[in-house]
């Protein structure tokens, strides 16, 4: 598991009916065609899970009702991560799945990684996530990178990859308290665990819309990938929080836990007993939850167990 707004500028907004523009780092929601998940929590509007990310200033993002154009023309001496796109949907029975584009320049090239966030093993048509077109300009001619078949064709090859990922309940009065991990039979491996404690809640949704809960992740191996952990705190809000610089880096080590608390409505991260207040702990957990491949098979567990 990754896991990475206090500094950085986060903005949501419907889909506009004309164009609307951005040159800043920072992540930006725009509306989904579909109600959030976790609608409700935090400052995020209920619709607010399409998410695009700007990592520099070097890019200009035009999204309108369908279509989001990454403008940049700068020389890249490496490949470059510029930005991501995620766009949210519903499958069968109401479960969440999502559409992950990673675009990279190196050079004057363009260049881009896709695959889907599917949750559960569910039969998929395709048909999930709505057309929407992405457009990479700057680097030449202008490339489509991503639209309506691209789309359906990922999403139905999403549903491979969540076959390999497996989850155990350990019991218990929390909210959710699993144990994930990746492989079958003699070859799985446990990776993580995570859990999300509230008195007297019984959902998601109830539990951070409170004034008190506690959510914890703990890596329980040194396989996790941790080559994204620094922009995982980017993209999560938590990029400012001074405590976590010695995991930016090389994420979780393995047994390590990173907490998100929320006592009597004031949040806080804690790690290796440390504690750092921040402003914005439900936004957070929710973004961690929405936008993250493991953290949507945790939400969807939770929601199924009900």
């Amino acid at each position: 598991m990754k896991v990475a707004l206090c500094s950085i500028l986060t903005l949501t907004l419907a889909s506009p009916a004309r164009a609307a523009s951005f040159n800043h780092r920072g992540v930006h929601y725009f509306d989904a065609s579909v109600r959030c998940p976790l609608a409700g929590v935090g400052t995020r509007g209920e619709r607010g899970c399409n998410r695009f990310v700007l990592d520099d200033e070097n890019t200009v993002a035009t999204v309108a009702a369908d279509r989001l154009t990454f403008t940049n023309v700068v020389v890249y001496p490496r490949r470059t991560l510029i930005g991501d796109v995620i766009l949210s949907g519903r499958a069968q029975g109401g479960v969440p799945v999502a559409m992950h584009l990673k675009v990279f320049k190196e050079g004057r090239a363009f260049s881009t990684e896709l695959h889907a966030h599917v949750p559960a093993k569910i039969a998929l048509v395709g048909e999930e996530i709505p057309p929407f077109q992405v457009v990479l300009s700057g680097g030449g001619e202008d490339v489509t990178v991503l639209d309506g078949a691209r789309i359906a064709d990922t999403l139905k090859a999403g549903r491979a990859v969540t076959r390999l990922i497996t989850v155990t309940p350990r019991g218990g009065d929390a909210v959710f308290d699993v144990t994930v991990g990746a492989g079958v039979g003699r070859l799985s491996k446990r990776l993580l665990h995570a859990r999300l404690n509230a008195a007297g809640a019984h959902d998601v949704r109830a539990a951070l819309a409170g004034p008190s809960w506690e959510f914890s992740l703990t890596s329980l191996s040194s396989l996790l990938p941790q080559d994204d952990s620094r922009r995982d705190r980017f993209v999560h809000g938590l990029e400012s929080v001074r405590i976590l610089e010695a995991v930016a880096d090389r994420g979780l080590r393995k047994g390590q836990t990173l907490q998100v608390v929320m006592k009597d409505g004031k949040g806080s991260v804690v790690i290796d007993g440390r504690s750092e207040s921040i402003a914005n702990a439900a936004d957070v957990v929710r973004s961690i939850l929405e936008m993250n491949s493991v953290g949507m098979i945790l939400l969807h567990h939770a929601e199924a167990a009900r």
